[in-house]
């Protein structure tokens, strides 16, 4: 499946389910996305649901994260395991579009 197949199914699922949480959720409400594409879902709800904080939207993206994290130790030379407290940022999505990836230690 294609994108935009995926991008016209799941428009209009995560539209209604954006529209419900909106008028029927609790008011601490935490919402994570999922499915592909993860952080287009995560939007088109939050974008369907304008009484909740946009801080409150998050999207399952554990796919993006490991191949970051693959990316960054083939490119430093080291084991993935050896990686520690490493905070990452993966603009893009898992379709062959990634950016190199974003990253910090602290």
């Amino acid at each position: 499946m294609e994108r935009g197949d995926l991008l016209e199914a799941n428009g209009a699922i995560f539209t209604v389910q954006g529209k419900a949480l909106n008028e029927h959720a609790a008011d601490d409400i935490r919402i994570t996305a999922t499915g592909n594409p993860a952080n287009t879902n995560a939007l088109i709800a939050r974008s369907n649901a304008p009484d909740i904080p946009a801080e409150r939207f998050s999207a399952l993206t554990r796919l993006d994260h490991n191949r970051a994290l693959a990316q960054l130790a083939k490119k430093t030379g080291t084991h993935v395991t050896d990686l520690k407290k490493l905070s990452l940022l993966v603009p893009g999505d898992h379709q062959g579009r990634d950016v190199a990836p974003g990253f910090s230690l602290f």
